[in-house]
This record gives C-alpha cells, sequence and structure tokens, in this order.
C-alpha cells in the first residue's frame, strides 16, 4: 500500500461543464495526457483529482478540453466529497451542497 507521504497529496476539483461531455472525451481532451485523474465526468458535472501544485494548471487543462467548464469548488480526499456515491441524478450537485454546508 502506498502511503501519503509517499504518493503526495491530492486535490479534488468539481467543475460544471458541457451535459454532453462524457468521462471518455474529457479524458482525450486534457493536455498532458493522464496527468490529471477524471474521477468522474456525467450529468454536466466533472470531478478532477490532482496535486497542490498542480490546481491552476489543472483548471488551465480542464477549460482546454471544454471551454464552458467553470470551476466550482476544490476538496481535500477527507472533506465530504470525499465518500459520497457520485453516480446518479444531481448527486454531484448535491455533495457540492454537502461540502459547502461544512465549511
Amino acid at each position: 500500500m502506498t502511503v501519503k507521504s509517499e504518493r503526495g497529496r491530492r486535490r479534488y476539483i468539481a467543475f460544471r461543464v458541457s451535459g454532453t461531455l462524457t468521462r471518455e472525451d474529457l479524458i482525450h481532451g486534457l493536455p498532458g495526457g493522464r496527468r490529471f485523474n477524471v474521477i468522474q465526468c456525467a450529468e454536466g458535472w466533472a470531478i478532477v483529482r490532482c496535486s497542490p501544485a498542480d490546481i491552476e494548471e489543472c483548471k488551465q487543462a480542464v477549460g482546454t478540453a471544454c471551454p464552458v467548464a467553470e470551476t466550482v469548488t476544490q476538496a481535500l480526499p477527507g472533506d465530504a466529497l470525499a465518500g459520497v456515491d457520485l453516480i446518479g441524478e444531481n448527486a454531484l450537485a448535491q455533495a457540492y451542497e454537502v461540502r459547502m454546508r461544512t465549511i
């Protein structure tokens, strides 16, 4: 098992994206290849994981892949977004609302 001290910290960024954008389209459209991990992209929402040092570059990369992308929030793995079932209608919006209530 890899521990956090070896792999580094991670950040999760939620984006509003085009409703027709799929996870595969977003992965292939990201400059830099597999540097950023697309956790989910469905129903007009996307969650992308990156290192803390790459947050701004990640936002730019998603903006390049989907010009209408809008950053909604950033979260640490231990925040309310982690562990939320992200599949299903409005699940990302609900997770975002939970996250905002915990701040």
